[in-house]
């Protein structure tokens, strides 16, 4: 059963800006990344308890072809709040703070 996801307010500029990093490095590379994004929120809207908890009800989604985390929460009326799309070797920083 798939439930709505939500995003943070930072969520979609950042994915923005990861898609035309990896357009600028090939062509039809952001369009890929998109395309994977897209297949994972899926996931996560169809099975969230399928990812693991890493903080304080916190879940995260490891992309497989590229170096990313989804990182979200199920709130308490079972919608997804999808809290940061991150590079897997950021330190934690700001996007750490969101809820």
């Amino acid at each position: 059963m798939s439930v709505s996801l939500e995003y943070h307010a930072a969520v979609l500029p950042e994915v923005e800006l990861i898609k035309i990093s990896y357009e600028e490095n090939r062509v039809g590379l952001g369009a890929e990344f998109l395309a994977e994004l897209m297949k994972f929120l899926l996931a996560i809207a169809d099975n969230p308890r399928r990812f693991a908890v890493v903080k304080r009800q916190e879940r995260i989604a490891r992309m497989f072809q590229f170096p990313y985390l989804i990182r979200f929460r199920i709130l308490k009326d079972g919608r997804i709040r999808i809290l940061s799309v991150i590079h897997s070797a950021r330190v934690a920083g700001d996007w750490t703070r969101r809820r």
